[in-house]
């Protein structure tokens, strides 16, 4: 009542702005709560968007490869350096996923970028074979810490928040907004005339502004206490989970392998060297074929109810435009390999939001570290593919392998994966019934909620 007073002396006092005022008291009243969820909304998808550019803006990475190679790494010994990446992931993957849930996800997010910044600052201070290789672990630990938990937090934030369908479009833009800073990280290659050291602080620079981004985040639900982790059962549990949801594995299966054979990002560099262009220039090939896969990501999901068998045709299409670069191997098929960059992550961004959506939302951190370890392992499998060209004589025959793979992997999946995991998973009793069942043994073993997710409250 003292609010209708109050109205009505300021609109006896101001009568001409009365209808204004009527309209814009009446539309708070009526959607005031929803518009500042969308605020909140929005105000989270920039940080998302923000922190993703950031943390892909490495200005060293057109130029990291050769400069290893100007140090006397040999192109055997940069495959071998390239592999303690992913192996680094491997060994801390699981211990991580058990410390994150500890620690929190925001922190762990944090701990990783430190990590991080740790990697370059080794690279510069020590220029040997041992410096290049502390810091490739220290970037995989890296991965280990920020990775899932940060995909993790956007994926549920957004279920928190109501816009859970939104996921595919975010992750479209989250790729979209990594790829153009992984773009951008090409003109590190015109910066060399300024020396080493300054590229690298560049890259420190942008990895302390994506922590910004992140601590900037206003999560819904507060960090709930921390609890210990049994590591064994949480490892037993990811592999019961992988046994009862149908379709978790080989959507996890399909989204890591076509994930990693169609990166090339880390042999760009010699890759443009042996084609002919010169080192100054090399920036511009990644920057191009970071376009084409930005394209791909932002059309991504408008390809939401495509069949599973165009899927499987467009990764058979990819992996055939890889043999087509690699046979040619020049200046001119570049667009070819832009082309299958573009296809590539439409096919990537669909797969992983199709894995996502296969995973019951309280076990999604232990999934997804699973899918980490998958992940890596490609890696490795990439870099043993990648440096097998290199020794046979070309970096050609790594692509064409490559390529091969990925012809391979549709056929696989067109033969035994076929459609049945195209339609959001049943929530059949069966299901419900053996995922109690999981939960059960995860408590007798130890393992608590088995997982960074498996409470709303942990962050």
């Amino acid at each position: 009542m003292h609010i209708i007073n109050n109205y009505n002396i300021f609109f006896k006092k101001f009568n001409f702005l009365g209808p204004f005022v009527t309209i814009i008291w009446y539309n708070f009243l009526k959607h005031g709560d929803l518009g500042m969820e969308k605020i909140s909304l929005h105000r989270f998808a920039r940080n998302v968007y923000g922190y993703s550019f950031f943390d892909q803006l490495v200005l060293l990475m057109p130029v990291y490869a050769v400069f290893m190679q100007s140090r006397g790494v040999s192109d055997a010994g940069l495959s071998w350096l390239l592999i303690l990446y992913p192996i680094a992931v491997l060994i801390t993957q699981m211990p991580a996923t058990a410390v994150i849930n500890r620690i929190g996800r925001t922190r762990a997010i944090i701990f990783g970028q430190l990590l991080k910044c740790a990697a370059f600052f080794m690279w510069w201070a020590m220029p040997t074979y041992l410096g290049f290789g502390i810091g490739m672990f220290l970037w995989g630990v890296q991965i280990s810490f920020s990775g899932i938990a940060f995909d993790a937090l956007v994926y549920d934030e957004l279920v928190a928040r109501g816009a859970g369908a939104a996921y595919t479009r975010v992750l479209g833009r989250k790729n979209i907004a990594a790829s153009i800073g992984l773009a951008m990280s090409s003109v590190g290659s015109t910066l060399m005339f300024f020396g080493y050291g300054w590229i690298t602080t560049a890259s420190i620079a942008a990895v302390a502004i994506s922590m910004i981004f992140i601590l900037r985040m206003r999560l819904i639900q507060p960090p709930a206490a921390a609890e210990k982790t049994n590591l064994r059962a949480l490892v037993r549990v990811g592999f019961r989970l992988c046994a009862t949801l149908p379709c978790v594995l080989p959507l996890m299966m399909l989204s890591l392998m076509v994930a990693n054979f169609i990166y090339l990002e880390d042999y760009l560099g010699p890759i443009s060297l042996s084609i002919g262009i010169p080192v100054e220039f090399i920036g511009i090939v990644p920057l191009f074929l970071m376009g084409c896969g930005v394209v791909g990501q932002s059309i991504a999901h408008k390809f939401n109810s495509t069949r599973a068998t165009i899927i499987y045709a467009a990764i058979f299409a990819t992996g055939a435009m890889f043999g087509i670069f690699a046979w040619l191997y020049s200046i001119s098929s570049l667009v070819i390999l832009g082309a299958a960059y573009f296809v590539g992550n439409v096919v990537k961004i669909q797969l992983h939001s199709r894995f996502q959506n296969s995973i019951p939302t309280q076990y999604r951190c232990i999934l997804l570290s699973f899918q980490s370890l998958g992940s890596n392992i490609a890696n490795i499998l990439v870099c043993l593919t990648i440096g097998l060209g290199g020794a046979l004589g070309s970096w050609r025959y790594g692509v064409l392998i490559l390529g091969m793979i990925l012809i391979w992997v549709a056929i696989w999946a067109a033969a035994f994966v076929g459609t049945r995991c195209e339609l959001p998973p049943r929530k059949d009793e069966q299901i419900t019934a053996r995922l109690r069942d999981v939960r059960r043994k995860s408590h007798k073993m130890g393992c608590g909620s088995c997982g960074i997710n498996a409470r709303p409250g942990v962050k």
